[in-house]
């Protein structure tokens, strides 16, 4: 999630009409970059399911769904919703609010929103920011490549990984938010050394078999989590090529 801080520019920032004549050095509020185990900005995981909220703040504050977002995967509990602050111009108080989503089962991204208001209790200062989540239709890869930009924005993207025909081990690096498990649609071309696992960072050793043929081969392997996530990843081995035929002694 992006960082925002008060002054003038939280105006624009957070999209509300405020009079940048209210605000001075004795307020403040501004998000603090998620507290994401992995991540950037506001990208979650279609497994993932839990986050935490951070921002600045020295004054009251409550927090509301923003109405805008067509999703709606993205909730907290009501007792930590609203909290008083007796405005203190030397303390400033790092709330952490956990946030929880449900899985993203879909084929396509999906955006929600937490806005965050505040308002002294000594004054008629107010200030508004949102929280930003986007949450992929996949995994958290390291590897194979995933284009997230892409999937934020809603144009096709596969996850595709290409072998060449002789060669005969690969790896898929990922996070896992829950337990998960594997499978190939053809064990003969590629095969997960692993089929299921815990959470946490994973290295999922793949075997592959040589390609001697003159066709490209291809397998489907399907990565799920118990939570009900998926991602597919599109596997291709290319043919042989002259050069990796040795003529027989």
């Amino acid at each position: 999630m992006r960082k925002i801080f008060i002054f003038c520019l939280v105006a624009v920032a957070a999209g509300m009409v405020a009079s940048c004549m209210k605000e001075s050095a004795n307020h403040e509020l501004g998000l603090v970059d998620a507290t994401y185990k992995l991540g950037h900005n506001s990208l979650i995981y279609a497994d993932q399911t839990v986050d935490t909220l951070r921002f600045v703040t020295r004054d009251s504050y409550e927090l509301s769904k923003d109405p805008t977002s067509k999703d709606n995967f993205v909730s907290y509990k009501e007792s930590d919703a609203k909290h008083k602050i007796v405005n203190s111009y030397y303390q400033r108080f790092i709330p952490r609010i956990p946030v929880y989503f449900t899985p993203n089962t879909g084929t396509t991204a999906r955006y929600d929103a937490i806005r965050v208001s505040c308002h002294s209790e000594v004054d008629d200062w107010t200030a508004v920011v949102t929280a930003d989540y986007n949450q992929m239709p996949v995994h958290w890869f390291k590897y194979p490549y995933v284009n997230y930009e892409a999937l934020v924005a809603k144009k096709p993207f596969d996850i595709a990984m290409v072998d060449s025909a002789m060669q005969v081990a690969d790896t898929i690096t990922f996070y896992a938010f829950d337990k998960w498990s594997i499978a190939s649609t053809d064990t003969t071309i590629v095969k997960p050394v692993n089929e299921k696992g815990e959470t946490g960072y994973q290295q999922i050793a793949l075997e592959v078999g040589k390609n001697l043929t003159s066709d490209t081969l291809r397998s489907t392997l399907m990565l799920k989590s118990d939570n009900g996530a998926q991602s597919v990843i599109y596997f291709k081995q290319a043919p042989k090529k002259k050069a990796d035929i040795k003529p027989a002694n």
